[in-house]
Parts: structure tokens; sequence; C-alpha cells
């Protein structure tokens, strides 16, 4: 429970995994019981305009470095997220490669590094942690 809350005191909170955040002013017995029952289940608690002030830190973050990189917050580049539609869509590594103009050859590359990178399985569990991610 705090009395209030700055800006940078919301980076370490992130930074620190904390799980609830309660301001003092608005605590009562039942919102602290489900604070902590929120965090203990891998849940977050955090008041309205904190969260406002996370999620526009968490765009920040996304257009100042993620974006200049060519990554979003997946960690998979436009052309990955291209090439994941396409295998969803049912298209072959050969198909897939002339949509991209590339050879089909890039395309298995891309596809294993992909795989590799996010510790999946085959095709099919790509695709649906593209689904998983909100990317299809």
């Amino acid at each position: 429970m705090v009395n209030e809350f700055a800006d940078c005191d919301l980076r370490t909170v992130v930074e620190c995994r904390v799980g609830a955040v309660l301001l003092r002013a608005a605590a009562t017995g039942e919102r602290l019981l489900h604070s902590v029952e929120a965090a203990a289940t891998g849940g977050g608690v955090l008041p309205p305009q904190l969260l406002g002030d996370l999620l526009k830190h968490v765009e920040m973050m996304r257009r100042d470095v993620l974006a200049p990189g060519g990554v979003n917050a997946t960690g998979l580049t436009p052309r990955e997220v291209r090439v994941l539609q396409m295998i969803a869509d049912g298209l072959d590594a050969g198909e897939i490669a002339r949509a991209v103009c590339c050879s089909e050859r890039t395309v298995k590359n891309l596809i294993s590094a992909m795989t590799t990178r996010l510790n999946l399985r085959n095709r099919s569990h790509s695709v649906a942690y593209a689904m998983r991610a909100g990317m299809l």
C-alpha cells in the first residue's frame, strides 16, 4: 500500500515484478484480500490511473525501442508475422517464397530460426503461438 505514486515508481514496480499496488486511500479489507489473491495467482492489480500510465509506457517502449529495431512485442519482425499468416492460410514453403519474393530455402530458414528462437516445436505450434499472441 502506498499514499502516492510517481511515474518513475511505476517503472520500478514493473522491473521488480510487483503484482499488486493498492493506494492507501482506497484500501479496504476486501480490496487488500483481492490484491493478495491476484498477486498470488500471477494476476495483477493497479489503480486505474496507474494502469493508464503503464499502457502509455508500454506504447512508448513499442514505438521507441521495438519498432526501430523492426520487431514487435512478440519479438517477431513484420516479415515473420506475414509468413506465419501464410502458414495459417495453408501455404507451403514454395508458395510463401513466391509471395514474399525470396527462395524456398530462405523461407525454411526463416521458419526454423523463428521456431528455435521462440522455443516452438513446428509450423502448427508456430501458428498456435501467433493466434494466442493476437497476430492472427
